[in-house]
């Protein structure tokens, strides 16, 4: 057809392990970088695909500010012992067991979850249908209950070295000030700061606000 009408964007697949005939794509919608236009099923292998989720479905699904981003957060995952079981990818993660019929938000990231926002992967660990990793904007976080209705995710963030910066910038004389100061714009994890009383060493950083912090600097 004519790409100029093409409502088609990014599709991700997954294969059920359990069951190598049915695959699932996610797909986005090219007319709206922020929209989804559903999920698809096939269950012979590819021959025939059915329609299982649209748009509707994730807005019933809760916190309608997961949704969306389908250009950059899209991403499925099926449970390694349940076809029936998916896991998918937004600004927030959310979850099906009925093969895509019905979706339920597990992340709720804009509606006071505890799991940052932007998701990009999952990984069962294992064979387990309750252990699972994700990651997102704000590094990785880890559930031991994923085979529940509402699963509970933990930060492994503690450990990790997930943030990216854009660019930054320190403050004059940084070298020989009594109060040397160094501030640092992240991807999705907003702006930091830090400054030291005498000699720079390993010190917290304090982040202000959040979202894109981009470039900073320093006057």
């Amino acid at each position: 057809g004519d790409p100029a009408n093409d409502q088609v964007g990014r599709i991700d697949l997954a294969m059920a392990p359990s069951n190598q005939q049915v695959i699932y794509a996610q797909v986005a919608d090219n007319t709206n970088g922020s929209a989804t236009r559903g999920v698809w099923r096939t269950v012979d292998g590819g021959t025939t695909w059915t329609q299982q989720a649209n748009p509707a479905t994730f807005t019933a699904a809760g916190c309608t500010g997961g949704i969306g981003q389908t250009w950059y957060n899209a991403g499925v995952t099926v449970d390694p012992n349940n076809s029936d079981t998916v896991f998918l990818s937004m600004i927030d993660v959310y979850k099906t067991t009925n093969g895509g019929t019905t979706f339920s938000n597990v992340t709720t990231g804009y509606c006071g979850g505890f799991v940052h926002v932007d998701q990009h992967a999952r990984a069962f660990v294992g064979n387990s249908s309750s252990n699972l990793l994700i990651g997102n904007d704000g590094g990785m976080w880890y559930s031991s209950n994923a085979n529940t209705a509402t699963p509970t995710f933990i930060s492994l963030n503690d450990t990790l070295g997930t943030i990216e910066f854009y660019g930054g910038d320190i403050t004059a004389n940084f070298a020989y000030s009594s109060n040397p100061g160094i501030i640092a714009g992240a991807q999705d994890n907003g702006s930091s700061v830090a400054v030291w009383t005498g000699n720079p060493g390993p010190i917290q950083w304090q982040q202000r606000l959040g979202g894109d912090g981009v470039y900073a600097r320093i006057e």
